[in-house]
Order: structure tokens, then sequence, then C-alpha cells
């Protein structure tokens, strides 16, 4: 299969998971989070150039955390983004920054909120997938979530959803490499390789009740990671 019948074909499914999930109308206005990411920048551009019939208007939402040095930069250029692709943009800065990954995503949430609830927005769309929910439901039941943990990531929690959750990690990375997009990874968070995941599910293990050191960990699916870094490019 070439290229652009693949990223014809992913189209096409995530348009018909849309008719049939009714996570996003037509008409709807929809904040979408962005942190530069390919998960994130792919769900943008599903979006964005979607059948011109569903009528959706798009907002976009960074949250710098201001976690590392230089992460003014990934904001401009999810702006670029939004200038090539004419779609208005949202920014905030922590101040001071986070105190760790929980706080960093309860401040995100809450400013991608305040931009729904100030734009009178229908839909808060983030861009988890199916390797997000699988990796979701694994660490809960290493540490004990029981039946609980097999619920994973909903495809909807109130205004926010989750369109991509039915696609694999890999899948959207050949789209993005399909329409020619570029992304934005955070060197001081890359993304988990198999051993240290491994060792994080291994130390969730070891905390769960009954655990012993002949019980062994699960092993993680091996994952394919995008290293490119570049300007923003519009398909």
């Amino acid at each position: 299969m070439r290229r652009s019948e693949g990223a014809s074909a992913l189209r096409g499914r995530f348009e018909a998971h849309l008719l049939r999930s009714r996570l996003i109308a037509p008409g709807q206005t929809v904040v979408v989070a962005v942190s530069g990411g390919v998960d994130s920048i792919t769900l943008l551009h599903l979006l964005r150039f979607l059948d011109p019939s569903w009528r959706l208007r798009l907002i976009v939402a960074h949250m710098d955390h201001a976690m590392r040095p230089g992460s003014a930069a990934d904001a401009d250029w999810v702006a670029g983004v939004c200038r090539a692709w004419d779609l208005p943009f949202e920014r905030a800065r922590a101040e001071p920054p986070p105190s760790g990954q929980a706080e960093a995503r309860e401040r995100r949430y809450a400013f991608l909120e305040e931009v729904r609830r100030r734009t009178g927005a229908d839909r808060i769309a983030t861009a988890h997938h199916a390797d997000d929910q699988a990796e979701t439901v694994l660490f809960r039941i290493a540490r004990g979530g029981g039946i609980e943990g097999l619920r994973g990531i909903p495809p909807r929690r109130g205004p926010i959803v989750r369109p991509l959750l039915p696609f694999r990690r890999a899948e959207i990375e050949a789209y993005a490499r399909s329409v020619g997009l570029r992304a934005r990874e955070d060197p001081t968070n890359p993304p988990p390789t198999p051993s240290s995941a491994t060792s994080a599910i291994g130390s969730a293990t070891r905390s769960c009740p009954g655990w012993s050191r002949s019980s062994p960990a699960p092993a993680p699916r091996s994952r394919v990671w995008p290293t490119r870094r570049g300007t923003p490019r519009a398909s």
C-alpha cells in the first residue's frame, strides 16, 4: 500500500469512528490539546482536514509547563502550526513550574477547561491512543487496581474526548510520515523504552500484596518512537 493510500485509509477510519462514537458532532467547537508531539499534531491534522461538511470550529490550546529550559520554543512552534493552518491559538505558561507530573497534569486540564468555558467550546480533545490505553491498564493492574484497573482511559469523560483511542502509535506515526507532518519531542521526557518500562512495571508489581521475588513482571510491548524535530509543515 502506498503512503497516500495508507493516510487516506486512516482518515476514513477516523471519520467513521467519530460518526459511530459521537465523541464529536458536526458543527461543534473543539479545544484541541496540542503539545507539539506527533500524537497531538496528528490529531490536529485529522480534525483540521476533515471533510468541510463537519463544520468544526477548532481552538488549539498549549500549556507550557516551564519544567525545562527552552520549553517556550515548543509553544512558539505550535503557534506557527496554527498560523499555517489558520487556527486560533491559546497558550499558557505555568508560574511557578509544577513540582511534578501529577501537578502538571492537573494544571494542564484546568487550563483546557478554562479555555473551553471562556470560548463556549463543546469538547476538549486529547491525543491518547491505544498504546496509552494498554499501558494504563497494565500499570493499574500492576499497582493492584483489580477490576477498576481494567477500565483504563475512558473515550469520554464529561467534555473531554479522546478520538485516537482505537488507533495504535505505529499507525499514527505512519500517518504523520505519509502526509509530511513534523513534530516536537521533549528531550527531557523521552518515551519509555522496553527496559525502562520493565523497570517501572516491576517496581509497581513489587508494591502489590502477595508479590514475591519469583513473580515475573509482565513484559511491555516494543514501540517505535519518532526522533524528528522541525518546523511546521502544512498539508
